[in-house]
């Protein structure tokens, strides 16, 4: 079908708009053609879906998880917080207990199982010092009040 041109200068306002909806149609779709799209569009995702597939498994699958990164958001969840936080205070207070215990070495030697408990010590109070929100009177003075950090450095 050929092109008619048309000049637009007496196109102005509601003209423009009817000049617009003549080139448009009625906005109707072909059913045959949505159904072809749609035909296109499930063999697509079933062909990335057997690729996926295929793949899964695979040591390149488990490389290509771990360097995403994606795996920490899992321990940024509150619940999973909590469950960690509370494992490693379990197992520090465990471990507190087991080197108290076990002294069986002569006076004064020092172990390597207290020194390992030593740099964890100082590492949990290390943690302690980051959680002040300034390092000012007023944010100290506000630490120390806190009952929960009363009991994390006491």
């Amino acid at each position: 079908m050929p092109v008619v041109e048309k000049t637009n200068s007496k196109l102005r306002g509601a003209e423009v708009e009817k000049e617009y909806q003549s080139q448009l149609g009625d906005g109707e779709m072909d059913p045959d053609l949505i159904d072809a799209i749609d035909a296109i569009a499930h063999a697509g995702a079933a062909v990335a879906a057997e690729q996926a597939e295929a793949l899964e498994g695979t040591f390149d699958d488990m490389v290509r998880d771990l360097s995403s990164w994606r795996w920490l958001h899992f321990y940024s969840v509150p619940k999973v917080k909590f469950t960690v936080h509370f494992c490693f205070y379990a197992a520090y207070m465990f471990y507190a207990a087991f080197v108290l215990m076990r002294q069986h070495s002569a006076e004064g030697a020092i172990s390597g199982y207290e020194i390992f408990l030593w740099v964890w010590a100082l590492s949990r109070q290390v943690g302690e010092v980051y959680e002040l929100d300034d390092f000012s009177f007023g944010g100290v003075r506000m630490y120390i009040r806190d009952f929960w950090n009363q009991l994390d450095t006491g």
